[in-house]
């Protein structure tokens, strides 16, 4: 029905353009299908849940200039004034700002006789104002009491609060609340559990995984976050500078940003990525489109006399474009195959070279799927045009 003779042998008379549209496809196939995993693995990367009430929080640092000062008085100060703003929600000084990529891990053990932790996590450090200020969802337990926290920022304290996370990975059995850790050698009992929180290095494999002290997190460098009325937080980042220096001049403040701001910035490189990958995405398929058009094209003028005394011997104008789409699937066919085990390697060098997760098979289908589908409407206007020829041509 599809003169699959007649096609085989003028593939064979024709050569060099059925191994240059094969290997436009292969390699097309092999690029946008590992393209595209990656961009989406970025994508689901970046819209991970923070845990955090991201549209009103704002942080921003402060350094102090006199070394004599008690920060640990002025951070309580501090803290009043940023709550007293009107439109503010709640206001904590905090060793670490999740996103900014600085901060502070430790290791973790669920054993007191382990003498090395074998669970890392970040480390917030911040008072009990601290949940309230993130917008933190706690699932299990309670949040810290004002006399647990402690006025030395770098104490070890008697409890801690952990995200869930790392409680299913230290208590697998789901019985975290409660129980006792080990850092150093030094017990903390875990009275609360929250949701998600996230932490502040976007592609650290312990991103997820973080636990807060209750510590003022007062000292000369310090940070704060502050959360607002989502309406209200331009307002309030506009007054917080002026009002914390005229309670205390001697320091300096800067990096007022919101917390959009700091997650943005810490995906910048995902992001170019996924930007790069787009456009590269994009050209390749275009020049595989237009060169398949093209050389179609071209094999429609080289072929008008045959095209003509097929005509002329009865060759409907649907059996003059059937033969053109069949010819260009049977030649897609072997670039789609060839590229699917392009795409495989790729990803395996992908994989050892530069720990990218493995190639889901569902992407190389969608991507062949979608070449095919490309290759048939690119080789359709010259298989039209074919169509149209007068059988009188045979004649001339």
């Amino acid at each position: 029905m599809f003169e699959l003779r007649p096609i085989l042998s003028a593939l064979g008379q024709h050569k060099s353009r059925a191994v240059l549209v094969i290997l436009q496809m292969a390699l097309t196939i092999a690029i946008v299908s590992n393209a595209v995993f990656i961009i989406d693995n970025r994508i689901a990367l970046m819209n991970r849940d923070t845990g955090y009430a991201e549209n009103e929080i704002f942080g921003f640092r402060s350094v102090t200039l006199d070394s004599n000062a008690d920060m640990s008085v002025q951070g309580e100060v501090d803290e009043q004034i940023l709550r007293d703003i009107p439109g503010v929600i709640d206001a904590v000084t905090i060793t670490h700002i999740p996103f900014v990529g600085s901060g502070s891990t430790s290791s973790w053990s669920t054993e007191s006789k382990q003498e090395r932790g074998e669970f890392v996590t970040g480390v917030f450090r911040g008072d009990d104002h601290t949940l309230n200020t993130m917008g933190l969802k706690l699932i299990e337990g309670r949040n810290f009491l004002p006399e647990e926290v402690s006025d030395d920022p770098y104490a070890s304290s008697a409890v801690v609060i952990i995200n869930q996370s790392i409680a299913n990975k230290m208590f697998p059995d789901g019985d975290a609340l409660g129980k006792t850790i080990y850092r150093h050698g030094q017990p903390s009992k875990i009275v609360g559990i929250v949701e998600v929180m996230q932490g502040m290095w976007v592609n650290w494999s312990g991103f997820n995984d973080n636990v807060i002290f209750p510590t003022s997190g007062a000292r000369s460098f310090m940070r704060y976050m502050v959360r607002t009325e989502s309406n209200r937080r331009a307002e309030v980042m506009a007054q917080v500078k002026d009002k914390l220096l005229a309670s205390y001049a001697q320091r300096v403040i800067t990096n007022i940003d919101t917390l959009e701001y700091s997650i943005d910035r810490a995906y910048s490189s995902d992001n170019a990525m996924r930007i790069i990958l787009s456009v590269i995405i994009s050209f390749l398929v275009f020049v595989t489109v237009v060169g398949i058009f093209g050389l179609s094209s071209f094999s429609v003028n080289q072929r008008t006399k045959q095209i003509g005394t097929r005509r002329a011997l009865g060759a409907s104008q649907a059996a003059i474009v059937r033969y053109f789409l069949v010819e260009n699937a049977m030649m897609s066919v072997v670039g789609m195959t060839i590229g699917a085990v392009l795409a495989l390697a790729l990803n395996y060098i992908l994989v050892n070279e530069y720990s990218v997760s493995k190639l889901n098979n569902g992407y190389v289908v969608a991507t062949m799927f979608a070449i095919l589908i490309l290759s048939l409407a690119s080789v359709l206007v010259p298989a039209l045009r074919a169509a149209k020829i007068s059988p009188a041509l045979a004649t001339r």
